[in-house]
């Protein structure tokens, strides 16, 4: 599949100006698993397409694993390309990037831009944590230092705690292999499109007109 009309407008035309075509291929599936990978190919006028890179990853619940990237022309800033695009194509999780081997791979991991930002989770989390306290607080009411108070019991209370046990064990459930936060690669078009905080934050001087004597 041709990935070009999700792309943002800069990279279409670096693109298009050096031949080059993206597109997106499915590999297989299982249990619940899409084994895909992005292809990156030159397409020279009159002459075979070659390929120039590719980033193969599996899909599941919705989260990205990367399994192999690899440049065939390398230092040319493919690798980063596609990194960027499965990001672009997944933006309310974090990328798994598996183990990097080579050196090259390590300075070239510390060289891209990351940002830390809230999961469509975190809501939840926040909720659970509430949870949590308030259920806390019932026990302390039952059990002050730990010692059951008899007199102290309710069947409203008891009826309290089952709930909140009942929730806090469905949400500990939905939760298990969520974050709240997670590390998201920053792309160019959300870096380039930030206003500069350093000019707000120095103004230029407002010079007043001089009047007329």
């Amino acid at each position: 599949m041709l990935l070009h009309e999700h792309l943002p407008h800069g990279l279409r035309q670096k693109l298009r100006d050096e031949g080059m075509v993206l597109r997106e291929e499915c590999m297989g599936s299982h249990h619940e698993q899409l084994d895909l990978s992005l292809r990156l190919e030159h397409h020279p006028p009159g002459q075979p397409s070659a390929l120039v890179a590719y980033l193969d990853y599996s899909l599941y619940d919705g989260v990205p694993s990367i399994q192999m990237i690899r440049c065939l022309r390398p230092r040319r800033g493919w690798a980063t390309v596609l990194v960027e695009h499965l990001q672009r194509m997944n933006p309310n999780c974090g990328i798994r990037w598996g183990h990097l081997v080579s050196p090259e791979a390590v300075a070239w991991h510390a060289s891209l831009s990351f940002e830390t930002t809230d999961s469509v989770h975190k809501a939840d989390f926040e909720r659970l944590a509430d949870l949590e306290k308030e259920k806390a607080a019932a026990s302390a009411v039952i059990c002050p230092g730990g010692v059951f108070d008899p007199t102290a019991w309710s069947p409203e209370l008891a009826e309290k705690q089952l709930r909140l046990e009942d929730e806090i064990d469905g949400l500990r459930w939905t939760l298990r292999d969520r974050q709240p936060t997670f590390k998201r690669l920053r792309l160019p078009e959300e870096i380039n499109s930030r206003p500069d905080k350093t000019a707000e934050a120095n103004p230029a001087p407002h010079h007043r007109k001089k009047s007329s004597p």
